[in-house]
């Protein structure tokens, strides 16, 4: 497909999808930027973490000093009341990608990755980017533990 990207967004709890991202970009000597939504840590701590899993990542691959700091950016405006705790955004994001698209997304990683993309969409945030990449992880089989909030 060949489809340049400006951003990538995802979610970020454990770290391992948004540290294996940017090693690979780096790697790759990607000018895309990367963006992880988090799920259940403050700002600092999440970037702490997702950066030294980064480091383990360059030392497994062989391929040291490819990610700085600055390279990590996480917004975690979006963790609501914690991990597991989708908020009322969570929910309605994880609505609008049903019924528009027919994806379903699970309500503790990308539900709330697709609330923080929708809003920081609507506040213009992103509006630099042309082309954003939206990683939906997985995680759509825990929905069944939720139904109760989407009455």
């Amino acid at each position: 497909m060949n489809i340049p990207f400006d951003l990538i967004i995802t979610a970020t709890g454990s770290a391992g999808t948004q540290a294996g991202l940017a090693v690979g970009l780096k790697a790759q000597q990607s000018k895309v930027e990367l963006l992880g939504i988090g799920v259940n840590a403050p700002k600092d701590s999440q970037e702490s973490k997702v950066f030294e899993l980064s480091k383990q990542i360059e030392i497994k691959l062989g391929c040291l000093s490819l990610v700085k700091s600055a390279d990590i950016v996480a917004n975690c405006d979006y963790i609501g009341d914690g991990y597991g705790f989708p908020d009322k955004r969570t929910l309605e994001a994880i609505n609008l990608f049903a019924k528009m698209e027919g994806i379903l997304l699970d309500p503790v990683y990308s539900g709330k990755a697709a609330a923080g993309l929708i809003d920081l969409m609507k506040n213009g945030e992103l509006k630099k980017y042309k082309r954003i990449l939206f990683i939906h992880t997985g995680g759509s089989v825990a929905l069944s533990s939720y139904l109760e909030r989407f009455n």
